[in-house]
């Protein structure tokens, strides 16, 4: 299953596509894949750590993966992992010029229930 969507988050609006793959369905048990996909186009967005002053976007692209083993009895899954990589470039207004910004994010994170 594919869904597309715009999400606005902290002040970003972007495009997200997330795909999720069910891989395996034992009785009370299931595995799954996903995978997400954003990106947001050149946009002003409000700087969080200074009221009033805004940052140009210019790119915005994040992808991520995940698995996880499902018991349908549960509400939660019992174990998964998720990996993530953002890459955010923008430019802020420093009194006369603009000073740019690169920031990048990779995250792994690993979970099962008790």
């Amino acid at each position: 299953m594919e869904a597309r969507s715009k999400v606005k988050s902290q002040g970003v609006t972007l495009e997200q596509t997330a795909t999720y793959q069910l891989v395996s369905l034992d009785r009370e048990r299931a595995a799954i894949k996903s995978s997400i996909a954003q990106h947001a186009a050149n946009q002003k967005i409000q700087n969080p750590a200074m009221p009033g002053m805004q940052a140009d976007l210019t790119k915005m692209d994040a992808t991520g993966t995940g698995n996880a083993s499902l018991d349908l009895t549960q509400v939660l899954p019992s174990s998964g992992t998720i990996d993530f990589h953002s890459e955010v470039n923008m430019a802020m207004d420093m009194g006369v010029q603009k000073q740019p910004m690169t920031m990048k994010a990779d995250v792994s994170v690993t979970f099962e229930s008790k």
